[in-house]
Parts: structure tokens; sequence; C-alpha cells
């Protein structure tokens, strides 16, 4: 369970600045001048404006903000790597100084976000690590939120035929008419002319598959001059006349995609791992999940966190051993298929983030610490050039909420969708993808 703090000298918004938000919560950085919690950011949830006025029980409120967080370090942390997620605290909100953080952050706010506002009915926000900066270190830092989405092609018999050949990824584009060839096969081939494709075309149209951030403030990819946003960042030393005539005119983009490239090929055991999950925690496919539940439904419930740390190992043992028939399963066999499809719906939807600081650092394959309010980060080494230019950087992995089993009509319905419109395109419209 996590720790409860009440610290009142971080109650008051002038000490909180507007940094993102997805559809579920806001993130507030922290810049006040108390070193205790410099680096730290602010996780408030998120409600739609009409529901504003729904109470919501004291109890339940704490017991679903802490299986929110505790989820991520005790049932996600120990199968993907306990090395990725960071540690947080729950902190308790007056309700007063939520209404004025609203206030006070609206001018920032996105205009399509603007439909939801902070819930002035939590009790609970998280007070966690900013992984976009360096909390030890004030060098000029950029860093890389990924979310890839699904990495692999569905090989369930319940499916439709067009799975076996079009990525969920590259199906959901035609229904939200995105205009991308970013595929997340390509990422996670770990093939590095495919991943140069994956990561030039992300830069090409980010949408939210990737956000740039140079000192913890985000940088809009494809607005204004951005490329000269990094030139800072990438500006080598130059203090030799054969240095500036090797590095002034390289383009910032290219130095982007060459050090993610070379990052993500450090980082493969993650890239790998996480495919890995996400394929064998939904073997079934969301159409097999489907009738799953339809014969279960009266029996599920979402899980406490010892139930879900229980799913996790029954999980681990099935991988290990011949697997079930899924007309043969039992109600318990059943109810476990679907808890781990609700697991890999959680990390088909999770980021990755990338923080870099240049260093002159010449051994790639130490390891340093660098000291924060919650615990040591472990701060890793790349080299970049030929001149000695080493990289520093750290990798986490975010949004690892889990997701309600009352979801899964909704995740039937959508595929659905997804399909039916994907299948009205003509033959040379479709893509074909290669996992």
């Amino acid at each position: 369970m996590l720790h409860i703090e009440v610290i009142p000298e971080l109650y008051h918004k002038n000490l909180w600045k507007y940094k993102a938000e997805g559809n579920v919560n806001v993130v507030l950085a922290f810049i006040g001048k108390n070193e205790r919690f410099f680096g730290t950011v602010l996780r408030l949830r998120k409600t739609i404006i009409s529901n504003q006025d729904t109470s919501i029980d004291n109890e339940n409120s704490f017991e679903n903000q802490d299986l929110s967080f505790s989820y991520a370090s005790s049932v996600i942390g120990p199968l993907l790597g306990d090395e990725y997620i960071s540690k947080s605290i729950l902190l308790k909100v007056p309700q007063t100084f939520l209404k004025e953080l609203s206030k006070a952050i609206l001018p920032m706010r996105p205009e399509n976000r603007i439909h939801k506002d902070i819930d002035f009915n939590q009790h609970y926000g998280i007070l966690t690590y900013d992984h976009t900066i360096f909390a030890s270190d004030t060098n000029l830092t950029l860093s890389i939120e990924l979310k890839p989405k699904w990495a692999f092609l569905p090989s369930s018999p319940f499916i439709n035929s067009e799975k076996f050949h079009s990525c969920r990824f590259c199906m959901h584009k035609y229904s939200k008419k995105i205009l991308s060839n970013y595929c997340p096969l390509d990422l996670f081939s770990l093939d590095e002319v495919r991943l140069k494709r994956a990561i030039k075309e992300l830069l090409s149209n980010p949408n939210n598959n990737l956000k740039m951030f140079i000192q913890g403030m985000q940088i809009h990819i494809g607005q204004g001059d951005w490329p000269t946003q990094l030139y800072e960042f990438f500006n080598f030393d130059q203090s030799s006349t054969d240095h500036k005539t090797q590095h002034q005119n390289v383009d910032q983009k290219n130095l982007l995609v060459m050090l993610l490239l070379c990052t993500i090929l450090e980082e493969q055991i993650l890239f790998k791992r996480l495919k890995q999950l996400q394929k064998t925690l939904d073997e079934l496919d969301i159409e097999g999940i489907y009738k799953l539940f339809l014969e279960q439904r009266s029996n599920l419930h979402d899980p406490t966190l010892e139930e879900w740390q229980l799913i996790v190992k029954e999980y681990e043992q099935r991988i290990k051993s011949p697997d079930v028939p899924h007309l043969s399963m039992d109600g318990a066999q059943m109810r476990q298929r679907i808890y781990e499809f609700l697991m890999s719906t959680t990390l088909k939807d999770c980021s990755i983030i990338f923080t870099f600081q240049k260093s002159r650092f010449s051994d790639e394959t130490k390891v340093a610490d660098g000291t924060s309010l919650f615990f040591k980060e472990k701060v890793k080494f790349i080299p970049f050039s030929s001149d000695k230019i080493y990289f520093k950087y750290k990798v986490n992995v975010i949004d690892l909420d889990p997701k309600s089993v009352t979801k899964i009509p909704y995740y039937y319905d959508l595929d659905a969708m997804i399909v039916n419109n994907y299948m009205k395109c003509d033959d040379i419209t479709k893509k074909k993808c290669i996992e």
C-alpha cells in the first residue's frame, strides 16, 4: 500500500505549473524553491465537468488510487522489470487547493481537453518523479516520450481474417483519419532499417505517440521551426575548426533519429519483453475474450492488488506448461484469461520515456546513481560520436494504470468498429503489416 503524506507547504497554486495531460490525468510540475521537491510532479485525476457534484466515498477513493499505482510497481513491475517503474507517494489534497489549481492552469490547457477538469472530489494526488529532467543535474535535458501501442499481429482462432494481415494501430488510423505511415511493428522489429523508418514517421506525424521535452518543457513537433530548438541540446563543443565543420550543418532531426535509434537498440530487452507480454497476455483477442466475458459476467469483478498478484503467478505458470484448449477451459481459467487480457491492454497503452543529457563520460558501461526524493535514478551512458561525445540517459515506463473489467464491452465494440471501417477500404489502401 502506498505511503500517504500530508504536506501543507505544497498546497499553494503558485508552486505548480501545468506540464501535460492525457484523457485521465493532468500533470503539474513543482516550481517552488524547496530542494526536497525539485524534480517532482503532481498527477491528478480528471473528470467530466458535469460529474463534479458526484460525491465519492473517501475510503473507496483511497483504495482506487492506491491500487492504480501499487498496480504498476507490484503487478506490472515484476513482469516488465522493476527498474523501469518509478516509486510514488500518495499526497492528500484539499478541495480548495484543487479548485485553485484548476483556475490557475486553465489558460495553459489545450482546447480539446477542457471538457474535463481536475476532479475536485478526489482526496489524493500522486507525487512522483519528473521523468523529463534529471533531479540531480540542471544541465540541459532532452526527453522523448513514446507511446508505441500494439506490438504484434494476433493469431487467435476467433478473429476476423483482416487482423492476420494488418496490425491494430494501422487499422485504427483509418477510423481516426490519421495521416501517418508509422507502424508499431516496425518499431518492435528492432531491425535498424525498419526502426529508423518508424522513428522518422513518428517525428513527421507524432499525434499522441511521440512527445518531446527540453528542460522539462514540451516542444510541439511540427509547429513553427521546432528543429532549431534542438540545436542547443545537440550543439557539440566546437573548439576546433574541424569539429565545427563536421557538425555545424548537421540536421538536428537526423541527430534525434540516430540518438533514439541507438538508445532503443541499447534497450531492446525492454521492447522484446513488452512485445512478449502483450502477445502472451492476449492470445485470444477481444473477440475471444468477449465470448468468455458473456459466459462469466456474473462472476467477474475488478481484482484487488492481492488478487492481481495471484493472477500474475497463474499467468507465469500457464506460459510454462502446455496450454488448455479454449473449449476445455473451466470458469476459473476463463476468468484468468479475461484478467490477463486487461493486463495486456494496460501494456498496449503504456508510454516509454527516454531522458538524455550530453556527457563527456568515457566509460559507457558505468551506471551512475542520481539522488532524488524517492529513489536513486539509474543512469546509463551511450556513445554517440567519434569524438568521445556520450549521452547519459535513463528510461522509465509510465501510464500503467489497471483497466476495469467493465470496459470489456467497450473494447469489443471499438474493435468491431475499427475492423468494419477498415474492411471498407480498397485493397490498395490497406496496409500489410509484417511482424
